[in-house]
């Protein structure tokens, strides 16, 4: 899971016709035939790099949820890569960067409340870029003023304004679907943040978002798409096929290592909401 969605624009759209079918990384590299085996083995020079690259080309592999036309978008990304391991790794990035948001919905029942971790001072930092503030430092400290007040005060001053980058992933309680989604909270937030598959900012206070999402922007199962849009991260997982998302199934973050041994926590995607979607005060966990 990342925390405030991928750093760079995306465009998703959706595809109608035999392109808009779902299809595995086996059959789609089945379609290329000639430039199949070249793929393969670019593919192959990523994985062979670095934990990092094994992990990402193993959740390639493992993708079912892309269609034609992503698929088409990353390999031909890959075959322009010039070839060291470094490119092909931002050729991913880039060949999945018009594929976030497509994956299949989640299905119902589905949760009525989310909730989203990151920093206080990116947090702060993203209300500064998008208008919200005219300085980082007053962001910063009106952010501060905020934890645990009424939400009227967030409603009047983030109502309208995104509280994401163009996508935002977020977790849930996957007991009612409508209590506190950081259900069993633990007490610190490196411990969260572990448990999210959140990058490693050691010592850095979170801010805890809680929100419903409208009528329009539903929640998505994740994608290669959307984990890899922004760059390589290692902690996430494909959903695998054979996995039936139900009622009591859903996708889940992938923990750092310390925290293996902890039950993973239900993980979605979904398009950028505004400020006004809040349903709770604003909590920091230190």
């Amino acid at each position: 899971m990342t925390s405030l969605g991928s750093p760079v624009r995306t465009n998703p759209t959706k595809a109608v016709g035999p392109s808009s079918k779902r299809l595995t990384f086996e059959r789609a590299i089945r379609r290329l035939r000639v430039e199949g085996p070249e793929v393969q083995r670019r593919l192959s020079l990523l994985r062979d790099s670095s934990a990092l690259g094994k992990r990402a080309v193993e959740n390639i592999y493992s993708e079912s949820r892309l269609t034609w036309s992503a698929w088409k978008r990353l390999f031909s990304a890959v075959l322009r890569a010039p070839g060291s391991p470094k490119s092909i790794e931002e050729a991913v990035s880039a060949g999945v960067r018009e594929s976030t948001l497509s994956g299949p919905e989640l299905p119902y029942p589905r949760p009525s409340i989310l909730g989203r971790a990151t920093t206080s001072d990116r947090f702060s930092w993203h209300l500064f870029q998008v208008g919200c503030f005219a300085t980082y430092p007053v962001a910063k400290r009106w952010l501060s003023s905020q934890i645990g007040k009424s939400i009227e005060g967030a409603h009047r001053k983030l109502g309208g304004k995104p509280l994401g980058n163009f996508l935002m992933w977020a977790t849930f309680n996957r007991e009612t679907r409508a209590a506190d989604p950081f259900f069993e909270k633990p007490c610190e937030a490196e411990m969260l943040r572990g448990l999210l598959g959140l990058a490693r900012d050691s010592g850095k206070p979170l801010v805890l978002l809680e929100y419903s999402l409208p009528v329009g922007k539903p929640p998505l199962i994740p994608t290669v798409a959307d984990a890899y849009a922004g760059s390589l991260t290692y902690y996430f997982s494909v959903l695998p096929q054979n996995e039936t998302v139900s009622g009591a199934k859903y996708p889940t973050t992938l923990p750092w290592q310390e925290y293996e041994l902890y039950e993973p926590r239900p993980e979605v995607v979904h398009d950028v909401i505004s400020g006004e979607r809040l349903v709770s005060p604003l909590e920091e966990l230190l």
